[in-house]
């Protein structure tokens, strides 16, 4: 599978935030996609592409104890190293794919 801009675009903001879930990448590829309406890709667009990239192994995913959707991160060395989900804190780093999308 040949990885579009728009997956390098997005496999590169989810290596600077650590790790996201569904509903932030969702937001994240409405950005990339540059849509007016302000409003997010559908969950199942999101979904799929976590689904997408996962087959080919460039992200992981697990659902960790605090969340109950899973969260995922990348996995090639190109883009950074797994995040340890499990010493990240429960407030500030599912936050920080939120406020990365407003910036």
């Amino acid at each position: 599978m040949q990885l579009t801009p728009r997956d390098e675009d997005m496999l590169g903001w989810l290596a600077k935030v650590g790790f996201a879930d569904a509903h932030a990448i969702r937001w994240a590829m409405s950005g990339q996609a540059d849509r007016d309406d302000e409003q997010p890709v559908a969950l199942r667009k999101a979904q799929g592409w976590m689904m997408r990239m996962a087959s080919v192994g460039v992200i992981d995913r697990a659902v960790p104890a605090f969340q109950s959707a899973a969260v995922a991160w990348t996995t090639d060395p190109f883009y950074g190293r797994k995040p340890d989900i499990h010493r990240q804190t429960m407030m500030s780093s599912p936050a920080l794919p939120i406020v990365s999308n407003a910036i």
